[in-house]
């Protein structure tokens, strides 16, 4: 266990108590990579400046969810480009689908919503979404 001073991007500098062996330079990477994203407080500031919903919970919960959502977000947009359209005749409801789906991340206000579902899958989503248009 030892405590490095991390100046981050955005400028600001925090004391981190980074745990674990050191090895193989474990803590140093871990440093680094700290070193590598802005702090949290200046990702929590930037909360609901990208046109979707700002999140509530305390700073690192709203700095946690706001990585969480950005790769949720990836995985949507590379789940559509990969699906496509969708089948002749069942243009509208994957359309559909895909709204709600989008609407899930976009429209959340709960930061702990983004940490509970860190595992959200598209696929299963869409599933869920699509029983749920046909019931």
């Amino acid at each position: 266990m030892a405590k490095y001073e991390i100046e981050h991007t955005c400028g600001h500098t925090t004391t981190v108590n980074i745990c674990g062996t050191n090895v193989h330079g474990e803590r140093e990477r871990k440093a680094a990579w700290l070193a590598s994203h802005p702090c949290d407080a200046c990702r929590a500031a930037k909360n609901g400046e990208d046109g979707m919903a700002e999140l509530k919970g305390s700073e690192k919960q709203i700095a946690w969810a706001l990585d969480i959502r950005s790769g949720l977000i990836r995985d949507y947009e590379s789940f559509v480009d990969k699906c496509g359209k969708g089948a002749e005749g069942a243009e509208d409801t994957v359309a559909e689908i895909y709204s709600r789906m989008r609407s899930q991340l976009t429209e959340q206000t709960s930061a702990e919503w983004f940490i509970e579902n860190q595992n959200w899958r598209p696929m299963q989503v869409f599933t869920e979404i699509a029983h749920e248009l046909v019931a």
